[in-house]
C-alpha cells in the first residue's frame, strides 16, 4: 500500500501555537486534513480562523491544565498527533550574570514542559492503542552551542536525548517520537533575538551575516519548518523515529 501524505481524521494537538512556527504546524496539519487543538497561555482577539483549527488555553507546565487540553483534543478518545512545541527564551545577561530563576523558568517550559505534553499524549494514545505520532520543537542551538544561551541551549539539547529515548519506549504501541531543529527562521521571537544578540559581521548587515554563517543564505519561513513537521506526522514517515531534522538553510555545516 502507497504511504500517503494525508491527515484527514486524525486528530492532533499543537503547543505554543499562537504565533510564529506554532502557529504555522497548526495550519499546515489542518490543510492535510486534521483538526487541530491549537494550545497556547493565550491568543490575540483578532487571531487567524483557520478551518480545522480550534484555539485552547492551557499551560504546558500545569499537567491538570495538560490533561484538560488533551482531553479536549481526543475527541471520542482519540489523539493521533501532538507536537511539543511551547518554548521561551531568557534576555541575554551572560552566562557570569543570569539569573537561576530565569534559567529555571526556560528549562521547565523548553524541557520539562515538552516532556508533560509528550506524555500525556502519549498516555491517550497507549489508552486507545492505535499508536501515534509525537513530535517536539529543538533548535539548532540544541545541536550546537550558542554563546550567551546556555540554559536555551541545554533545553533544546534535552529535548533532542527526550526524544531518543521516548522512541525507544513507545515503540512497542506504535508511537513514532522525532524531533524539528529549526536554525534562522523569520519569526516574532527570532527578531527579538536577533536585536538582543545585535548582528555581528561587517557593518552588523543581517543579510551578510546570512550569507557567511547560513549556506543557503537567508532565514527560513516558518511554513517551511512546519512542511517538514506535517511530513513526519504522516504515513509517509511511519518508519522514521528517535531522529532529530534540522531545518536550517544548512547552518550546521559550516
Amino acid at each position: 500500500m502507497t504511504a500517503t501524505r494525508s491527515l484527514s481524521g486524525k486528530r492532533a494537538l499543537v503547543t505554543g501555537a499562537s504565533r510564529g512556527i506554532g502557529e504555522a504546524i497548526a495550519h499546515a496539519l489542518a490543510r492535510d486534513g486534521a483538526a487541530v487543538l491549537a494550545v497556547d497561555l493565550a491568543f490575540n482577539a483578532d487571531a487567524d480562523s483557520v478551518a480545522g483549527v480550534e484555539h485552547h488555553v492551557a499551560d504546558v507546565c500545569d499537567a491538570n491544565s495538560l490533561a484538560d487540553a488533551v482531553a479536549v483534543a481526543a475527541d471520542e478518545g482519540r489523539l493521533d498527533i501532538c507536537v511539543a512545541n511551547a518554548g521561551v527564551f531568557t534576555e541575554r545577561a551572560g552566562f557570569l550574570e543570569d539569573d537561576l530563576d530565569a534559567w529555571r523558568r526556560v528549562i521547565d517550559v523548553n524541557l520539562v514542559g515538552a516532556l508533560a505534553t509528550l506524555q500525556a499524549a502519549a498516555r491517550a494514545m497507549i489508552a486507545d492503542g492505535g499508536g501515534g505520532r509525537l513530535l517536539a520543537t529543538s533548535s539548532a542551538a540544541g545541536v550546537r552551542g550558542e554563546a550567551g544561551w546556555p540554559a536555551y541551549c541545554a533545553s533544546k539539547a534535552g529535548v533532542i536525548a527526550a526524544v531518543q529515548s521516548l522512541a525507544i519506549d513507545l515503540g512497542p504501541h506504535g508511537i513514532t517520537v522525532n524531533a524539528i531543529a529549526p536554525g534562522e527562521t523569520d519569526t516574532e521571537m527570532h527578531r527579538a533575538v536577533v536585536a538582543e544578540r545585535g548582528t555581528p559581521g561587517p557593518g552588523g548587515d543581517l543579510a551578510v551575516l546570512l550569507k557567511q554563517g547560513v549556506p543557503l543564505g537567508r532565514p527560513g519561513s516558518v511554513e517551511e519548518v512546519a512542511a517538514v513537521f506535517a511530513f513526519l506526522c504522516s504515513d509517509a514517515a511511519a518508519y522514521v523515529t528517535g531522529q532529530t531534522i534540522a531545518v536550517d538553510g544548512g547552518a550546521l555545516l559550516v
